[in-house]
């Protein structure tokens, strides 16, 4: 499938649902709707919820880019529950402006980010604040005076389209935000086809399409998934040869820097936090975890990734070894390397063409040293849609080794799935890579993760 198609899919439906969204709005309100609901959890620092309290709550409305001109703003006082939750509706607070929400804000003139400012105590010292792009819950407003019979028809024409694609599409709505600890962890509308991510172009995947199976191809994210847990932020990698290393010695729930070796399915759902360095199986989330909240990029908005749950996944082992060994000329688009004196694997795309004035040698050999990079030569290669994992070694606890000799990486296939694995970047005394069968005391191991976004073959 182009994908033109699935971004006319996805528009189709965004128009359905805005259009649905905005008739229940209009129900309440008796006229085009001039708020959104916003929910929030508020946590002290110990974990514990600030329940049954007066707050103070500020939000503003940014035009363009998260440090953008503030084009309205309100103050909210509501009590959160027994659990710290509180419910606003955006547009009927205090307004801090000489406008109502309707007047100041052209949702079409976009992108639109809501930023948000608590203080527990319940006075005007702001101390916990995130701000997150609105996706598609104000877009309702946008949609107010929409022909619903049209768009309606518009997405069923677009579904029937897809029939020798898949049969259903499923849409999850909501329209509630959850801050914990100040950080948006699920927003707005979303919209979940059954193999098509939905297009986020602030996402920044890699360019290069590989196949996964005969009708679905990924984009790889733009480098290693990385955690700081001194304010519960993910990002991926700066580049795509950027690893912590040794960093990762110093896991813990409080670590201001960076870690990308990771137990299974440490998502942060259910208590499987990604700062866990535990050696005990019990520890971790043993099962299969394709499509669940352990999987890192479900559960996690990534910073540099699009911020906004559900974006990304990781690959089962099928996937993996469909990539590295089944699609076509497969052994012909992967070799070891080393990237701005990084060792590790490089994965060439599809359809790949290579950059006037570079080289690449496809080996079955166990040398780094063949496909050698300057940072300048990869953002050439990058930028044709090369991949490049890098040999990020792996923990043990609070123990790291084997950086730069091997490294291995997460599918998304658990020990109690009887024929699951992980894809496994060994190191130059063996072959480029295997697939090594998981016992259930390698769930402890902290191994790199690379996530992807899929879209179908045309």
């Amino acid at each position: 499938m182009s994908h033109k198609r699935i971004s006319t899919l996805r528009s189709c439906i965004a128009g359905a649902l805005l259009c649905i969204l905005s008739l229940s709005f209009s129900a309440l309100h008796a006229q085009a709707p001039q708020g959104f609901t916003y929910q929030a959890v508020v946590r002290n620092n110990d974990g514990s919820a600030v329940g049954n309290r007066q707050i103070n709550v500020r939000v503003s409305l940014v035009q363009g880019n998260a440090l953008g001109a503030e084009q309205y703003a309100e103050i909210h006082t509501p009590t959160t529950d027994g659990n710290g939750l509180f419910t606003i509706i955006v547009g009927q607070g205090l307004s801090l402006v000489n406008c109502i929400m309707a007047d100041c804000i052209d949702w079409a003139d976009g992108p639109w980010f809501i930023k948000t400012q608590i203080d527990p105590a319940g006075d005007n010292n702001f101390t916990l604040a995130t701000t997150q792009q609105l996706m598609s819950v104000p877009y309702a407003l946008f949609a107010a005076n929409a022909d619903c019979a049209e768009a309606i028809a518009a997405l069923r024409a677009a579904i029937d389209s897809l029939a020798a694609v898949r049969d259903t599409v499923h849409i999850r709505d909501s329209v509630v935000v959850h801050i914990i600890d100040s950080v948006i962890v699920h927003d707005s509308v979303v919209v979940v086809y059954d193999t098509v991510t939905p297009t986020d172009t602030t996402s920044a995947a890699l360019p290069g399409l590989f196949s996964i199976n005969a009708v679905e191809q990924v984009q790889f994210s733009p480098g290693n998934l990385q955690y700081r847990a001194s304010d519960s932020t993910w990002r991926f990698a700066p580049h795509q040869y950027s690893i912590c290393g040794t960093s990762n010695m110093n896991i813990s729930s409080g670590y201001n820097g960076w870690i990308d070796l990771f137990g299974y399915a440490t998502s942060g759902y259910n208590g499987k936090m990604p700062y866990n360095a535990s050696t005990s199986t019990a520890s971790y989330q043993g099962y299969i975890i394709c499509g669940t909240e352990y999987e890192w990029g479900r559960h996690n908005a990534i910073s540099n990734g699009g911020n906004s749950r559900g974006l990304w996944r990781t690959l089962s082992d099928d996937e993996w070894n469909y990539i590295t060994g089944y699609r076509a000329n497969a052994d012909s688009l992967l070799a070891l390397a080393t990237v701005a004196g990084v060792t590790g694997l490089v994965l060439l795309p599809d359809n790949w063409v290579l950059p006037a004035g570079m080289s690449f040698t496809p080996v079955a050999n166990t040398s780094f040293n063949i496909n050698t990079y300057t940072a300048e030569q990869w953002e050439t290669m990058e930028a044709a849609g090369a991949v490049f994992l890098p040999a990020a070694g792996v923990r043990n606890g609070n123990n790291v080794v084997n950086v730069g000799a091997s490294g291995g990486y997460w599918s998304c296939y658990g020990y109690n799935n009887g024929t699951s694995s992980r894809y496994l970047l060994l190191n130059t005394a063996n072959s480029i890579y295997t697939y090594v069968m998981l016992s259930s005391s390698d769930l402890y191991y902290g191994r790199s993760v690379r996530l992807v976004r899929s879209t179908a073959i045309e």
